[in-house]
């Protein structure tokens, strides 16, 4: 696993597929301009049409997908809503074959998610389209990372703090994204020890910390992580309880909370303040919104 973040990129005009895809001033301009009220871009051409992009989820969303198509929208973005279960994959077709499909349709750039490791990167290439990589297999998961950074952002700009990842790491794409955009911003990482050789090697590879249970008290954020049942996760160490944390500690989860599994029940009321779980959604769609303002703008040479 590799947990070095590349230099910078120019610009988003390739979509994003990776936290690593971005440097820490396009980290920050996409932090600044959604706490903006974001236009659709309007074209230098009187005559052209909207832009259209393809929702393609091989995997089931609620969150990410919505707010995809709720920020495109408002962007005056059009879309192509490809369902992998109604379509042609299922008499045999191939994902290539279907992808490049939409590309002849017209789309001009894809929004995915699959199972499997890479898939977005496969998607690039296939079709010669920007991607935007919407959590591919247990490797990455780019824009929830920026939605989650952007969160604390937003409460204290100039504040480093101690977050502890918990649950199953090995298999989460949130904890890969989120953990190295943390970092990367100057965050204190750690994940909580399991037990399990996998969580080591984890924190190893992403060059975190482990900690006891005992020592969540202490630690500013906790962030719990999904129970992902659909790659055999269970994690050893049960739901995150209330009595795990501090007077202060904040609680965040990427969503959908499996609850009693990944939160005992009294931590399940997301309108207390110190939850964030309902914060983190609006984050994310702020930050889509961002991210599809800039690559209108990288791609389309409008005027904002």
């Amino acid at each position: 696993m590799e947990a070095k973040l590349k230099g910078p990129s120019p610009g988003l005009s390739l979509g994003l597929t990776s936290v690593t895809d971005l440097s820490l001033d396009q980290v920050f301009e996409l932090f600044e301009n959604a706490q903006r009220e974001l236009a659709p871009i309007s074209s230098n051409n009187p005559t052209s049409k909207p832009v259209l992009g393809a929702l393609c989820f091989f995997e089931n969303s609620s969150r990410t997908k919505i707010s995809f198509e709720r920020a495109g929208r408002d962007l005056g973005l059009e879309w192509i809503d490809f369902q992998p279960e109604r379509s042609s994959l299922q008499k045999g077709e191939s994902w290539r074959e279907s992808l490049q499909l939409l590309k002849i349709y017209g789309a001009q750039f894809l929004v995915t998610r699959h199972a499997e490791t890479g898939f977005a990167d496969w998607a690039r290439t296939w079709t010669k389209l920007p991607v935007f990589n919407a959590g591919d297999g247990a490797h990455e998961h780019p824009t929830q990372a920026l939605g989650d950074a952007f969160t604390l952002w937003k409460r204290a700009p100039q504040d480093k703090f101690q977050i502890a990842f918990f649950g199953d790491v090995a298999r989460s794409r949130v904890a890969r994204s989120s953990s190295q955009l943390f970092q990367k911003l100057g965050h204190r990482v750690q994940v909580v020890n399991d037990g399990t050789l996998s969580t080591k090697n984890f924190a190893e590879a992403f060059q975190v910390e482990l900690v006891d249970r005992s020592q969540l008290k202490k630690i500013d954020v906790v962030y719990a992580l999904r129970t992902q049942i659909e790659r055999g996760s269970r994690s050893s160490l049960g739901p995150l309880r209330f009595s795990d944390l501090g007077e202060s500690t904040l609680v965040m989860h990427a969503g959908p909370v499996i609850e009693g599994e990944d939160l005992e029940f009294s931590l399940c009321d997301f309108s207390v303040a110190r939850l964030l779980v309902h914060e983190q959604v609006k984050s994310c769609l702020d930050v889509r919104r961002a991210i599809l303002h800039r690559f209108l703008l990288d791609t389309q040479g409008g005027r904002a």
